[in-house]
Parts: structure tokens; sequence; C-alpha cells
């Protein structure tokens, strides 16, 4: 009986798949994806290495820096933390000293010039509250 569950579940895969191709082309013509919009960041705080961002719809939300990403990457066990345990070297070392922050007019926002966060990362990976993060 498991042979009769892969023709079942291939039927479907391939009952799926024409259904998609018939939604993607209307006409005998492809039809382009809309692009997704993201609110954009109109104010951004560094609060000890968490972002805090507020968008342009008023909602805040809070976001790891990459740095802190970074440091926390190190601290897992497997694939996660290869090549990042250098960093704990230098931990008693770094300290945040302030920030430079510049909003593009398309919602990118930089950080020290270097830092680069686009408006899908900071609305995606940004958390309603400091404890989800």
């Amino acid at each position: 009986m498991e042979w009769m569950r892969f023709f079942d579940n291939r039927i479907n895969y391939d009952i799926l798949i024409t259904k998609r191709k018939r939604i993607l082309s209307v006409g005998g013509r492809k039809v382009k994806k809309m692009k997704e919009s993201f609110p954009k960041a109109v104010k951004v705080e560094n609060i000890a290495n968490i972002l805090k961002v507020t968008f342009e719809n008023g909602e805040v939300k809070y976001v790891k820096s990459h740095w802190t990403e970074e440091i926390t990457d190190a601290l897992q066990f497997g694939k996660k933390g290869r090549g990042k345990r250098k960093n704990l070297l230098a931990l008693s070392r770094n300290m945040w000293i302030g920030t430079e922050v510049t909003i593009e007019a398309d919602g990118t926002v930089f950080i020290n010039g270097k830092d680069r966060y686009t408006p899908e990362e900071l609305w995606y990976k940004g958390k309603k509250s400091i404890p989800e993060l």
C-alpha cells in the first residue's frame, strides 16, 4: 500500500502544479507577481544593540542588531555557530558607544554608515516586545 500513497501524492502534486501554471498565465501570457510592500521606518533608536523601529503606520517593533545576532549565533551549538566563535574572543572588549542612524527614502536603514537593514528585514525580523527576541 506504500506505493499507492506515492502515486496519490504524485497525482496531487501534478494537479497543484497544473493549477499553479494556469493561475500564473492568463490568455497565454505570463502574469508578473505583485511586489510586496512594507511600511518604511520613520524613527530608529539603538537600545543597547537592540533597535527600536517606529514604522510609518505607527507600529513599533524591536530588532536585534547584526552584531547581537552574530554573538548569539556564536553561542549556539552546531552549524549556526560555526565560523562565528572567534567573535567571542572580543566579547569583553565590545561595547556600545552610540550610533549614527541614517534612513534612506526607500526605508533602508544604515547604522554608522556600514550596517544596512532593509525594510523587509526590519518588518519580518521585528518583534512586538523585547522578550520575544
